[in-house]
């Protein structure tokens, strides 16, 4: 096809050259078609060209020409038509293009071309294997060789050669390690188009170091160089021995001192120490040798290292208002002389110290803890923070609902009663909804009046308490109904029972020891009617034990000091919830 391709281009370029003017026509009529002219640049190999070309088509005919048009089919397609020419059109796209032309002069003469052009945009490719490693540093004397190949897929190689060290150099021949210095390989591929891709290869011939047997190391194998104190390095063993041998000294990479030892100094602190072998031995053969460097110590001088970072005991994922933080210790190397906690909410320091109490005001905050070591010979260290914990708002437990007292008619004195809530509330507000108004009063206290006669009546108390969330609970009035109506009353009406329901004739209680690793199980209330079943809940301090909801609790290390109790609901059908707090038992330490 490359060979037909440039047997067509060849032949435009004789049309266009040789193109005849004819001023009439001959007698007897015309019958000779238009002459096509294809102009374009001698093409480097067979009708191929490197880069995108420009193409001039054009027609002529000394009757005239009509009708001229192109087509363009192959690597790029297109097209144009005219009465006449000229077209310029440019070959851009790889591969191999058709032009295809027709022309047709005033006589209807019709002559057609087809020409073909193609493009190679793409440069040869260079493939190198071999022993040899580009940037390879080799000994003097050691075998190695390159292997190296030229491909291209558009027109094929023109030539593919390389040189070493301006030498013609042959694919798989041994390198030259007989010479020191520097050596470069130039590798050059040339496809059939002229494009070209060459590659640079160098390499390095030394004198043979010495062997390495055991590199240097610092006497007792420290961990860290302090300021004064000296440092000693030892081990380091070459083969054959060297006439010469010392030790180099390194701060932050930059030789400061020769010798077996080396004392850092004060501009030295935070940098660091390291240490190489080096050693040489006369004659031609072997070239002086120096180890990689060792140590690489950090220059510390009252800088204190942390060996255990700090915590909050028992590592909790939240913590209640009042609910005391403890730290577990921070430790230093070497120990420190003194170690300060410092308590942080959210990014303020609130307490210093190895235990903090959230308060009311840290609620929605987050507390974390620093430790700072000091030591008299050493810089002060403060940790990272720990982890936060979330202050949350406490919750009130409901001992017993209010109930209300007295008789639900007009002219009597009704009383809020019997409400107990742990730990006590602040402040305490009564609310009655009287029909569809709400109304407080200073005191648990409200005289039905003929205005609320019909009406229907409830009532409710808000408890409240810094820290701790708010508590709404509803009222329940004789008869057990937490909503009544004030009746329009003519005649008295007998008293009604003033206890209904059910009640707590004793508290709960818990038995067993309050020492770690033993059981402690709840005893439950005493009720004035029977219960049809029990829930517990094990309190720390007057808060929740967080899974702690059996019957019975294992004592664990963590209560050691607090005061444990348990909270137990009776639930029975169509009766309210009667809730009961047992007396807390101090957990010995």
């Amino acid at each position: 096809m490359r060979a037909v391709l440039g047997a067509v281009l060849a032949g435009a370029t004789l049309i266009a050259t040789a193109a005849p003017s004819v001023a009439d026509p001959p007698p007897g009529g015309d019958t000779n078609p238009p002459n096509i002219h294809l102009d374009l640049p001698p093409s480097p190999w067979q009708g191929w060209y490197p880069g995108p070309v420009t193409v001039t088509l054009s027609a002529n005919d000394g009757a005239g020409v009509e009708y001229f048009s192109y087509r363009l089919t192959g690597a790029q397609s297109g097209g144009e038509e005219a009465e006449t020419g000229p077209f310029v059109v440019t070959i851009d796209q790889p591969g191999q293009t058709t032009i295809e032309l027709e022309a047709r002069d005033v006589n209807g003469n019709v002559a057609t071309r087809r020409y073909g052009v193609g493009l190679d945009l793409a440069d040869p490719q260079l493939t190198v294997g071999g022993t040899l490693v580009p940037g390879a540093v080799l000994n003097r004397g050691d075998l190695r060789y390159l292997d190296y190949g030229c491909a291209d897929a558009g027109t094929g190689l023109s030539s593919c050669a390389a040189t070493l060290d301006g030498r013609p150099y042959s694919s798989g021949a041994a390198v030259d390690t007989s010479n020191t210095g520097t050596h470069t390989i130039g590798l050059t591929a040339v496809d059939r188009v002229g494009r070209t891709t060459q590659r640079t290869i160098t390499y390095q011939v030394r004198v043979r170091p010495l062997t390495v047997i055991s590199p240097p190391r610092l006497v007792g194998d420290p961990t860290q160089a302090r300021v004064g104190v000296p440092l000693t390095a030892t081990g380091a063993v070459f083969e054959p021995t060297p006439g010469y041998f010392i030790y180099h000294w390194y701060v932050d990479g930059v030789k400061v001192s020769d010798g077996d030892t080396f004392t850092p100094r004060e501009q030295d602190r935070g940098k660091s120490v390291s240490v190489s072998a080096f050693g040489s031995l006369a004659g031609p053969d072997y070239d002086q040798t120096e180890t990689a460097q060792v140590g690489h110590l950090v220059v510390q001088q009252g800088q204190l290292r942390m060996s255990r970072a700090p915590g909050i005991d028992g590592a909790p994922t939240a913590v209640y208002a009042g609910e005391e933080l403890r730290a577990t210790p921070a430790t230093f190397l070497p120990p420190a002389a003194a170690v300060v906690y410092r308590w942080y909410a959210d990014d303020q320091q609130v307490g210093v110290g190895t235990s903090y109490i959230p308060g009311p005001g840290d609620v929605g905050r987050r507390i974390s803890l620093t430790a700072t070591g000091t030591h008299p010979d050493f810089l002060e260290l403060t940790t990272e923070r720990t982890p936060a914990v979330p202050v949350l708002a406490n919750q009130f437990d409901l001992v017993a609902p209010p109930q209300v007292t007295g008789q639900v008619r007009v002219g009597q004195l009704l009383t809020i009663t019997g409400a107990e809530v742990v730990p006590t509330a602040q402040n305490v507000q009564n609310l009655w909804k009287i029909g569809s108004q709400t109304v407080e009063t200073d005191a648990p206290r409200l005289t039905l009046t003929s205005a609320h006669a019909g009406l229907r009546l409830s009532c409710m108390q808000v408890f409240t308490k810094p820290g701790f969330d708010e508590l709404r609970t509803p009222c329940t009035f004789p008869g057990g109904a937490t909503e009544v109506a004030v009746p329009v009353v003519t005649q008295p009406e007998p008293n009604p029972d003033p206890q209904p329901g059910w009640r707590l004739l004793g508290r709960a209680t818990i038995s067993g020891k309050p020492v770690t690793g033993r059981t402690l199980r709840a005893v439950p209330p005493r009720t004035s009617k029977p219960a049809s079943r029990w829930r517990y809940q094990w309190l720390r301090n007057g808060r929740v034990i967080r899974g702690a909801t059996a019957a019975s609790y294992r004592v664990r290390r963590a209560d050691r000091g607090d005061r444990i109790a348990v909270r137990v609901k009776a639930f029975a059908p169509k009766l309210p919830v009667l809730t009961t707090i047992s007396k807390a038992r101090r957990v010995r330490r």
